[in-house]
């Protein structure tokens, strides 16, 4: 069984190998626990590859779900300048 990080990591993967699409399957294909399903992580990675595919209404939407459950500041303006400041 995968942890839900290495579900992030082939998610990822498999974009840069064969596309934002293909990435966002991965993500699509399985149950992720809560914890991780409302997580910055969780909401960085959509964002991106739904700007990467574009889509970019909701890889606005995901960056700003990804930006307000960051926990500190200098991760929320990371966030901020990878996902929306692009």
């Amino acid at each position: 069984m995968q942890s839900p990080m290495h579900l992030l990591s082939r998610a990822i993967a498999t974009a840069e190998w064969k596309g934002p699409k293909e990435g966002l399957i991965v993500l699509k294909s399985t149950k992720v626990p809560q914890w991780l399903d409302c997580s910055y992580h969780w909401y960085a990675v959509q964002s991106d590859l739904y700007s990467r595919c574009d889509e970019n209404e909701l890889g606005l939407k995901y960056a700003k779900l990804a930006i307000d459950a960051a926990p500190t500041e200098s991760i929320r303006q990371l966030l901020a300048d990878r996902l929306i400041e692009k």
